[in-house]
């Protein structure tokens, strides 16, 4: 079940993603998963999407606002209005041009759509900007970070906090300590804070 929103006023707060089971009952997609690694524990009862090929920048987009109003339409959309304006301007199209199924966008495209839906985005640069994120975190304000896994860290991945929390949509939920970052983060690549307007 999705949903569009045209602003982030719109977007329904409670809803949860939901299927239908053999048995004709609904059952909550974000049901309480448990993840163990080294003693950490992630629990996913307060998740709104998880994992589901390669779009974790759009699930982390969901995770931030608490609710699925991003679709990969709307990504979709995004990423062809941003062909057209480099081509136009004869930019470099790396990293918008190729469509990529499924997902896969590059970090312009769920920052505009934040933009576009009512959200101030401010990068977050500096040496020490763990710290800050970790810090800021805990204290309730709202990130989307792309980062590099554990298990992997060649590859990007993005998950996002709000209400200090972590919200990895490949492992669940969990509170910002410094054993569930360093159980889902290997290196901080790129950090915005996510205000609502």
């Amino acid at each position: 079940m999705s949903r569009k929103c045209s602003s982030k006023a719109s977007c329904d707060q409670s809803s949860k993603p939901v299927t239908l089971s053999a048995e004709g009952e609904f059952k909550d997609t974000a049901a309480k998963r448990l993840r163990s690694s080294g003693g950490v524990s992630w629990v996913g009862d307060e998740l709104v999407q998880k994992q589901r090929g390669q779009q974790c920048v759009l699930h982390a987009v969901n995770n931030l606002v608490g609710s699925i109003c991003a679709t990969p339409k709307d990504f979709e959309r995004i990423r062809e209005e941003y062909c057209r304006q480099f081509r136009r301007n004869k930019w470099s199209l790396a990293g918008v041009s190729k469509r990529r199924r499924p997902g896969g966008w590059t970090f312009n495209i769920p920052l505009k759509w934040l933009s576009v839906n009512g959200y101030k985005i401010k990068a977050v640069d500096g040496r020490r900007r763990r710290r800050a994120v970790m810090r800021a975190g805990r204290r309730g304000a709202k990130f989307l970070l792309s980062v590099r896994p554990p298990e992997d860290p060649t590859q990007r991945h993005a998950i996002c906090i709000r209400d200090g929390k972590i919200f990895d949509s490949n492992r669940g939920a969990a509170p910002v300590d410094q054993k569930h970052w360093d159980s889902c983060v290997h290196t901080l690549v790129k950090a915005y804070q996510i205000k609502e307007v």
